[in-house]
């Protein structure tokens, strides 16, 4: 894939997939362009990126009598 040269008689061409078009719509410079070198002309992705996220494992942890006590006695105590 040959990297896109803008017309150079042309300082507002755009490029398209039929080819190159001036700011009022006009073709140019009919020519195929696939989207990937449009997408590069531009200096983004045609594809999406997609993004992985990695959460932390879940850490169970089994309290102890002495948690238990601690910190949920006083709550049943109140009722």
């Amino acid at each position: 894939m040959g990297k896109l040269i803008k017309p150079n008689w042309v300082k507002d061409a755009v490029p398209t997939t039929k080819g190159w078009v001036n700011s009022r719509g006009s073709l140019v410079l009919p020519k195929r362009i696939s989207e990937d070198q449009i997408a590069e002309y531009h200096g983004v992705s045609a594809a999406p990126v997609v993004q992985t996220l990695m959460e932390a494992p879940a850490a169970e942890q089994t309290l102890t009598e002495a948690q238990v006590e601690h910190y949920y006695q006083e709550a049943t105590e109140e009722d």
